[in-house]
C-alpha cells in the first residue's frame, strides 16, 4: 500500500486551515454602523437583518459579522448574507430603507451611513386636507340606483366646479361610501346623510381617510334635481363643518327643506386648501382645526 508523505498531507490540508482561519477571524469580528445626518445629528431606530431587530442607540449599532457575511468558498471572499434595512426615527417620523452595502464592506470595522435631513421633511398644510387633490373612493355597501346616480352626479359637479378629482378604486381609498335603505331619525328630524374624517395625521394636517353614510330619501321630497345631500356629506368628509347660512351648501338643513347649490365660498376655499394658498376660507368652519 502506498503511503502519503507528511509533506503531502500538510500541502493538502493547509488551504483548508487557511480558509477556516479566515472565516473564523473575519466573520467573528463586529461591524459598527453609525447613522447620522449631514449636520452631525445622530439618528436612533432599529436595524433589521437575518431575523434580528437590533436597536440603534445614539446613532450606533454593533453587529457580529456572522449575521452580515458568509464565506464564498468559490473565491474565498466574504459576501453579504441578505437584505439589511434600517428604520430611523426623527421628529415623530419614521424613515425605512435598505442599506446598499458594496462588496468591500467586509474590509471595514466601521461603516458610516449618512442620511439626508431632507428625507425626513414633510409638507405641513395650513388646513387639514388629503395629500392629493385626486381622491380615491370605494363603495363599502351596495347603493341602489337612485343613490348611485346622485353620488355620481355629485362627483361630476365637484370635479367640474372645483380643483378636486375623484377616482373609484378597489384598493385602499381616501373616501369610504356607505349606502343604507333605512332612515335615520334624530331629535332634530330626519337625517339624510352623515360624513366626517376618520383617520388623520396631526403633524402635517393630512387626512388619511374619511367616510360618508347616505340614508333612504323616501320621506324627503325636496332637492330632487340637485344632489345637495351627497355634496354636503362629501364636503364633511373633506373636513368642512356646518355654517349658519341658508345660502351655503354647508347649512345643516334637515329632511331636504333647503336646496342650495355648491357655492363660491366653498369652491374658493377648496382652491385655497389644495393649492396651498393662504386665504379664501374665512367664512367657513371645519371639523378638525
Amino acid at each position: 500500500m502506498k503511503k502519503f508523505s507528511y509533506g503531502l498531507i500538510i500541502f493538502l490540508i493547509l488551504p483548508i486551515i487557511i480558509i477556516l482561519s479566515l472565516a473564523t477571524d473575519l466573520i467573528s469580528d463586529s461591524t459598527l454602523f453609525t447613522f447620522e445626518t449631514e449636520n452631525d445629528e445622530l439618528l436612533n431606530g432599529t436595524l433589521y437583518l437575518q431575523g434580528l431587530a437590533l436597536p440603534i442607540l445614539n446613532g450606533e449599532v454593533s453587529v457580529n459579522n456572522s449575521y452580515l457575511y458568509y464565506l464564498d468558498v468559490s473565491d474565498n471572499q466574504l459576501k453579504l448574507k441578505g437584505v439589511i434595512s434600517a428604520e430611523l426615527k426623527k421628529n415623530d417620523l419614521s424613515l425605512t430603507f435598505n442599506l446598499d452595502l458594496d462588496g468591500n464592506s467586509s474590509y471595514y470595522s466601521k461603516i458610516p451611513i449618512l442620511i439626508n435631513s431632507s428625507d425626513f421633511d414633510i409638507e405641513v398644510f395650513d388646513y387639514f386636507r388629503f395629500a392629493s387633490s385626486t381622491i380615491k373612493y370605494r363603495y363599502e355597501e351596495e347603493c341602489n340606483w337612485v343613490q348611485s346616480n346622485r353620488l355620481e352626479e355629485a362627483i361630476e359637479i365637484l370635479e367640474e366646479k372645483t380643483i378636486l378629482n375623484f377616482r373609484e378604486t378597489s384598493g385602499e381609498p381616501e373616501l369610504y361610501i356607505h349606502c343604507y335603505e333605512g332612515q335615520r331619525k334624530t331629535e332634530d328630524g330626519l337625517k339624510l346623510g352623515e360624513g366626517s374624517p376618520l383617520f388623520y395625521e396631526n403633524i402635517s394636517n393630512t387626512l388619511i381617510n374619511s367616510s360618508i353614510d347616505l340614508y333612504s330619501k323616501r320621506k324627503a321630497v325636496h332637492c330632487l334635481n340637485y344632489p345637495v345631500t351627497e355634496i354636503h356629506e362629501i364636503l364633511h368628509a373633506l373636513n368642512f363643518g356646518h355654517i349658519n347660512d341658508s345660502n351655503s351648501i354647508m347649512h345643516p338643513g334637515m329632511e331636504g327643506e333647503l336646496c342650495p347649490e355648491l357655492d363660491e365660498e366653498v369652491i374658493n376655499c377648496l382652491e385655497t386648501i389644495y393649492s396651498n394658498g393662504k386665504s379664501g376660507c374665512s367664512e367657513l368652519t371645519f371639523i378638525l382645526n
